[in-house]
């Protein structure tokens, strides 16, 4: 209480429920689907992006934040699977975001111009320090 949300962002989003979600967005704090495109922990990139239209549904497509979390690929090197250190690393390519995630968001009838707003605009404007 007593904090600015817009400089809140909730982290870890892909797991909760619609309702949580938009409760969390009625507040002012922005939401982030991260850790896309690694199946972490049951991550479904399709929940993931349900989640996102529903956002956009209720007119908060200015508080979603995307991550993929790639430095798994780059930290993790060539070691084995398990459940607390998943073998992410072969879905990680650099390009996974506008190549295959993009493409799945468009298929749910996210436009392009809240893809660029969502990974442009938003961060951008979520990074901005006034002094």
């Amino acid at each position: 209480e007593g904090g600015d949300p817009e400089g809140i962002v909730i982290g870890h989003t892909f797991f909760a429920s619609e309702d949580q979600l938009l409760e969390i967005l009625e507040h002012g704090c922005y939401v982030q689907c991260d850790n896309i495109g690694t199946e972490w922990r049951g991550l479904d990139d399709d929940y993931a992006i349900g989640l996102i239209v529903k956002a956009i549904e209720h007119g908060y497509e200015d508080r979603v934040l995307l991550s993929f979390d790639t430095f798994w690929s780059v930290m993790r090197g060539e070691h084995a699977y398990t459940e607390t250190d998943p073998e992410i690393a072969p879905r990680m390519p650099i390009d996974f975001l506008p190549k295959i995630y993009f493409e799945k968001m468009r298929k749910n009838g996210i436009s392009q111009e809240q893809i660029t707003k969502i990974t442009e605009e938003n961060p951008a404007r979520m990074l901005t320090f006034l002094s």
